[in-house]
């Protein structure tokens, strides 16, 4: 008769549920990248986009960079930036080429701190490299294609 009447005495019951595996929230650059996939950014590929490319915003010989950004490479016969010095003339470029040294992420969506080397580390230029799962982002700043000639970043 008094039926639900002390329901008020009872403790809520949390509408909250707690995991031990929260889902893993996806950094926005393995989302939101620019592709580098031209053929010749390939390191065993000689020869450029109409002449040495380069990796600069304002280079009139760009290619598909676009500018400082994250980068995904996704080129025929290649998925990541070249993580050996690469041997010249080749990337595209008939100057300097610059490639990843360092230790990619082994950790599912972690970021790291990354040198980019030109040569054998004569020049290094700092970035970042995210582990998006299945594949890696690069941070990529602009080029100096004035300090030596043209530059780019080469992909394996």
């Amino acid at each position: 008769m008094l039926n639900g009447f002390f329901d008020f005495l009872q403790p809520e019951k949390s509408t909250t549920s707690t995991t031990e595996n929260p889902l893993p929230v996806i950094p926005d650059e393995c989302e939101m990248y620019a592709v580098l996939a031209e053929t010749n950014r390939k390191a065993l590929t000689v020869g450029g986009v109409g002449g040495p490319a380069c990796d600069s915003g304002d280079s009139d010989n760009k290619g598909d960079y676009i500018g400082a950004g994250w980068y995904r490479f996704q080129g025929s016969g290649y998925t990541q930036m070249a993580t050996s010095q690469p041997s010249f003339p080749n990337c595209g470029t008939d100057e300097n080429r610059y490639w990843f040294t360092g230790e990619l992420p082994t950790t599912r969506y972690e970021t790291t701190s990354a040198l980019y080397c030109y040569e054998s580390c004569d020049l290094e230029i700092s970035g970042k490299v995210t582990n998006c799962d299945t594949f890696y982002v690069f941070y990529l700043g602009n080029l100096d294609c004035n300090l030596g000639g043209p530059a780019r970043y080469c992909a394996e």
